[in-house]
């Protein structure tokens, strides 16, 4: 458990930055980062705000500044005492797109221990997306953040591409909560990745055409009050049927036959009813409800980066400042997971932080984490 020490893991996270630093192209680097009379720098700035999330005691830039102070925290972060107003003004220097490069690399470099209910998802788990969105509060003076005007309400919205099969994660953008989650994700896709969505992302029948057109695949969820004609219906097997598919049907929206013509499965399970439309032809269709059920996986994922990274308080407050502290968490993340084999539940991540603070022994993190 040596590798969960907090000052470890803050040190690897480090390590991981600057190898991503030393890559920067100079017309990356922001002029004021160039001024010799700058002490703080990008790396100091985001281990930081790293060990601050990692931290319970650290709740705000004040806590990290007065924590920067003590030679403990300096020696083991290698950071120097820092001011309220340097760390302030760092989030308007320092690009959060680097964070953003970071733990996409950080996810394909890591080794996840591939989960799947069906030997079959595991041609998918190099493959599979899950996509959601979900709101984040602001505060009333973050007025960029605005979400709904006529109540002053103030939102982010953090787009997320997750890996459900695998707990990595592609990619997310960070928007203001009024954004458009399918424009979002449009702007995201890649060839011969296989998007899986709920609802929302099935409203607008037009939007399907840019995962062909971007050779990608797709399971999206759409309406059941969703107006169709069938084209073709498809045997269904008695192990789809027994799995709650009711129907297998190549379908096109509109009258016109000549138009783009989709796979359509209408799938039955605990009193409800799901139509999942896609656009491969070649999986079963049981097969398919699975793809659509792992979907899940990125909704779970957002209730734990909530609940326990306690990612419902920005320590800042610009665009660029709530990005990295965004970002800096889902790297947080996936360090997690890949030293404990999962995400740790709210007991264990106690533990960890009870561990960072000399509470507790490295046997009695051990018994926590394998409980």
């Amino acid at each position: 458990m040596e590798q969960l020490s907090g000052y470890k893991t803050v040190e690897k996270f480090r390590r991981i930055l600057t190898e991503k630093l030393s890559e920067r192209r100079p017309e990356d680097i922001h002029p004021s980062e160039k001024d010799p009379r700058r002490t703080l720098g990008c790396d100091d700035f985001f281990t930081l705000l790293f060990f601050a999330l990692y931290n319970p005691v650290l709740k705000s830039l004040r806590a990290i500044t007065e924590a920067s102070h003590f030679e403990k925290v300096q020696e083991e972060l290698s950071v120097d005492s820092v001011s309220l107003g340097s760390l302030s003004e760092a989030q308007h220097v320092f690009d959060p797109e680097l964070l953003r490069e970071v733990f996409k690399d950080l996810s394909t470099r890591l080794a996840f221990k591939p989960k799947a209910s069906d030997h079959r998802l595991e041609v998918f788990v190099e493959r599979m997306i899950a996509v959601d969105g979900s709101l984040f509060d602001a505060l009333p003076r973050m007025t960029w953040a605005m979400y709904r005007p006529q109540i002053a309400n103030h939102k982010v919205k953090l787009h997320l591409l997750f890996e459900p099969l695998r707990g990595g994660i592609e990619d997310a953008v960070l928007t203001p909560g009024n954004a458009c989650e399918r424009k979002a994700l449009k702007e995201l896709i890649r060839a011969n990745k296989l998007y899986v969505g709920d609802r929302y992302y099935g409203l607008h029948y037009d939007y399907f055409k840019c995962f062909e057109q971007k050779q990608a695949d797709f399971v999206f969820r759409i309406r059941t009050d969703a107006v169709y004609q069938v084209v073709q219906s498809h045997p269904v097997s008695e192990s789809a049927r027994s799995y709650g598919v009711v129907s297998d049907s190549s379908i096109c929206f509109g009258q016109d036959i000549t138009q783009h013509v989709w796979r359509l499965v209408q799938i039955e399970r605990e009193g409800k009813t799901f139509l999942l439309l896609t656009n491969r032809t070649d999986i079963d269709a049981d097969l398919i409800g699975m793809i659509y059920r792992n979907r899940w996986e990125v909704e779970l994922f957002f209730k734990w980066m909530k609940c326990i990274l306690k990612c419902q308080h920005f320590l800042l407050e610009s665009p660029a400042g709530v990005a990295a502290q965004i970002y800096t968490a889902l790297i947080l993340a996936l360090l997690l997971s890949s030293l404990t084999g999962k995400r740790p539940t709210q007991r264990q991540m106690e533990a960890i932080q009870l561990h960072l603070m000399g509470y507790i022994t490295d046997e009695e993190l051990t018994r926590v984490l394998l409980k």
